[in-house]
């Protein structure tokens, strides 16, 4: 029999994953949502269920003009809907 595997077969596994312990060990998170520490100050206040809060995030409607989507085009649609493998030059 081949040494190597003679010594695997005795030898005890080790896992190399190292766990944390038991979940009570973990921080515990707070679900309140909070805007991030470099977020500039005096955004607007939402209301959720009567709790208050800073809005975090920016709605696609609130963006200036320069940086909205553009409408497709028919041609664009086109290309989308073929899959567009016949521009492919």
């Amino acid at each position: 029999m081949n040494p190597s595997r003679v010594r695997c077969v005795l030898q005890k596994h080790v896992p190399l994953i190292k766990f944390l312990g038991p979940r009570s060990k973990l921080h515990k998170v707070d679900s309140i949502p909070k805007p991030h520490p470099a977020a500039p100050k005096g955004q607007r206040l939402i209301t959720i269920n009567g709790a208050v809060y800073q809005k975090l995030v920016i709605e696609h409607s609130d963006l200036p003009e320069k940086y909205k989507r553009k409408a497709l085009t028919f041609e664009e649609i086109e290309t989308i809907d073929s899959g567009g493998a016949y521009l492919i030059r």
